[in-house]
């Protein structure tokens, strides 16, 4: 029984270590320098009303954008949130 005890307690502090780790998040969008100041603006005022999730921003120019969106998606490794236009 002790062991178990044990072994219960273990597991329960990997479990809290592992939800205490914020969660990230990538984030796609297009846009030349100045823009990406803008998003940086906008990643921060998230990241400050969100402290538990972290994002990761993947620029790209505009005329490879959509280009980069499907070879990511293609290969499993799309973003979480992503800019696209109406």
């Amino acid at each position: 029984m002790k062991r178990l005890v044990t072994i219960v307690s273990v597991l329960l502090a990997f479990a809290a270590a592992a939800s205490a780790a914020p969660t990230t998040i990538k984030y796609a969008f297009w846009g030349n320098p100045d823009a990406i100041g803008v998003e940086k603006d906008i990643i921060d005022a998230f990241e400050a009303k969100n402290p538990d999730i972290k994002v990761t921003p993947i620029a790209v120019a505009y005329n490879d954008y959509h280009a980069k969106l499907l070879i990511m998606i293609a290969g499993g490794q799309a973003p979480d949130v992503m800019r696209v236009r109406r």
